[in-house]
């Protein structure tokens, strides 16, 4: 069984899986969001993924799909995000 790939969230919507990158844009040692500077945390893929799917089955149809096209995206908000993706698909 492969390990998870850990992944970088931030308080805004932004996230990556792509450490590599991450580093390349982050200054310092504590972790942000390369675009808009917000703090960062760390979550093993398999439980992002989870609570994503969750939170799908609890009445928010879409939501994963939203999250996959919102990776390395900055918005200030989930309504923000949601918005912006919604238009991507008129």
């Amino acid at each position: 069984m492969a390990l998870a790939t850990d992944i970088f969230y931030g308080l805004c919507t932004f996230w990556t899986d792509d450490w590599e990158a991450l580093r390349a844009r982050t200054r310092g040692s504590t972790p942000c969001c390369p675009y808009c500077g917000a703090v960062g945390f760390e979550i093993n893929g398999d439980e992002w993924w989870r609570q994503i799917h969750q939170h799908e089955r609890n009445g928010h149809p879409g939501y994963a799909a939203m999250v996959e096209w919102g990776k390395g995206r900055c918005f200030p908000t989930y309504t923000a995000l949601e918005a912006a993706w919604r238009a991507t698909l008129s």
